[in-house]
Order: C-alpha cells, then structure tokens, then sequence
C-alpha cells in the first residue's frame, strides 16, 4: 500500500498515511516528467546584498529567479579570485527582467 500524497509504502493492513492522514492506495500512479526551463543570466554582482535586493525587485514582479554561484562566496576568504553571482531567468522572462533592473538603477541615478 502506498500514500498517494507522499508516495511512502507501509505494509499490508494499514490503510490510512500516519502523516498526510489520506487513504492508502494499492498502486501509485506515474510521476509526472519534470518541466524544464532554459534559464538565462539577466543580472550579475558580486555583492550577495545587491543580488538578493535586485532578487526581490523581480520577485515582487511576478519573476521567479535564481541566483548562481552563491556557493563561490565563501572561497574568496582563501584568496580565490571572485566568481561574479548572477540571476538566471527563464528566457521568457529575460526582456521583462532586464527593464525592471535597468528601470530601478535609472530612477536609483535620477534620484
């Protein structure tokens, strides 16, 4: 028997999930393939401050992002050369993204 929600097996004769608290089915059905996404850089720093404010400026957009290369920050205690971080996209969000982040740094020298 397996949860339908959480996909645990439990043995026979128990009929309800401990944890999601749903009936137990005898057979899961197929997992459903992973959607893919081809992602593209629309911003790069080296300052994790900056990336995760510019993050948020496109995020209270509508823009979901990911940053790259957050794991580097910790090297350049021990001399390696900075690896700039960046905010991937999906590609058809790139042109929306990239004038929220050059609209934000305008107004930013306006000011």
């Amino acid at each position: 028997m397996f949860c339908p929600k959480c996909r645990a097996e439990f043995i026979d004769g128990i009929t309800v999930c401990s944890d999601c608290e749903i009936s137990l089915v005898k057979k899961l059905s197929p997992q459903p393939n992973p959607e893919y996404h081809k992602l593209v850089n629309v911003f790069s720093t080296w300052k994790i401050a900056e990336v995760r404010f510019v993050q948020s400026l496109l995020e209270t957009n509508g823009i979901n992002c990911f940053i790259k290369n957050t794991h580097f920050c910790s090297l350049l205690s021990v001399g390696i050369d900075p690896i700039p971080l960046k905010i991937m996209v999906e590609e058809k969000n790139k042109i929306n993204a990239k004038e929220i982040v050059n609209q934000y740094y305008k107004d930013l020298k306006n000011k």
